[in-house]
């Protein structure tokens, strides 16, 4: 090799090496140095949630079953108390309770396609909803 080819050779390492040495001793800011104090959150799931399971008993009839209905709100809350509804969410009150998780066994009407209500007790909302599903009696 000719010696203009390894010194260019040797000049243009020592250049990309000089570079990258510069881009390492660069720092970055920090959050105190933007003035952002902030640390960066992931948002939690503020979901309520409602269940109808149907429930094996002696007395079912083939278009009604006793349930049990099952809620589940965030700790963070606000509602002092939940109903839960039936049918509609002003209708039929089928319980009232203050706990965040609780459940609650309905008698032998729960018929497919009837809808509960979970209500908050002090805004009267309603935070969730679900709805009978079909069941087979003797399963």
């Amino acid at each position: 090799m000719k010696p203009v080819t390894i010194l260019f050779l040797a000049l243009a390492l020592a250049a990309c090496s000089q570079s990258s040495k510069q881009e390492e001793d660069v720092e970055m800011p920090t959050a105190s140095d933007t003035g952002n104090t902030a640390e960066p959150t992931t948002p939690a799931l503020n979901i309520s949630t409602l269940s109808v399971t149907p429930v094996a008993s002696e007395n079912c009839k083939p278009n009604s079953y006793t349930a049990e209905i099952v809620w589940s709100v965030p700790k963070n809350s606000p509602e002092d108390g939940f109903e839960v509804r039936v049918k509609k969410p002003d209708g039929r009150l089928l319980t009232y309770k203050k706990a965040k998780q609780a459940k609650a066994t309905t008698g032998n009407w729960v018929s497919p396609g009837m809808k509960f209500y979970l209500i908050g007790r002090d805004s009267k909302s309603v935070l969730a909803t679900a709805e009978a599903g079909k069941f087979a009696c003797g399963r």
